[in-house]
């Protein structure tokens, strides 16, 4: 081997400590964050008009907010709804808010609930340590629902 692919070698060992030993921190510190989601309303027609607003709190191990994380959201279901904005950053009390809309459902749409993957990015996205979870939202049949 020359003399690059010794220099090559090295940086890439050291690449691999640093990021390493990053990774196993990251990862210790998202398992002990606390991350509390709320939906409101709990049901929600398919009728392409409602919205529901997913609330997302994260907070440190001794419950203090978390400030400026970067939260994602991504509708990872088949209900091919709308997020209006899919990333924000928490703010002085560690929440964040998204409004998501169902979309409506026809022949081609079914009335399904919605999965919507939550994620707080701020951990690293280098190493891939993110903090997530999914929320179901309860859609509904429009003509299911009493007037």
């Amino acid at each position: 081997m020359g003399v690059g692919g010794r220099v090559t070698l090295g940086v890439f060992a050291v690449l691999a400590l640093v990021f390493g030993g990053a990774w196993a921190v990251g990862q210790a510190q998202a398992n002990a964050l606390r991350l509390a989601v709320a939906v409101s309303p709990r049901v929600v027609p398919a009728d392409g008009q409602t919205p529901v607003t997913i609330t997302v709190r994260i907070q440190n191990p001794d419950g203090t907010p978390r400030v400026g994380d970067t939260i994602d959201a991504l509708d990872v279901s088949q209900n091919s709804g709308t997020l209006l904005i899919y990333r924000q950053l928490t703010d002085r009390r560690g929440q964040v808010s998204f409004s998501y809309t169902p979309a409506m459902a026809n022949q081609f749409v079914p009335t399904l609930p919605a999965k919507i993957q939550i994620t707080d990015s701020s951990l690293g996205n280098l190493v891939e340590i993110d903090r997530m979870m999914t929320v179901s939202v309860n859609v509904i049949d429009p003509s299911t629902i009493k007037k």
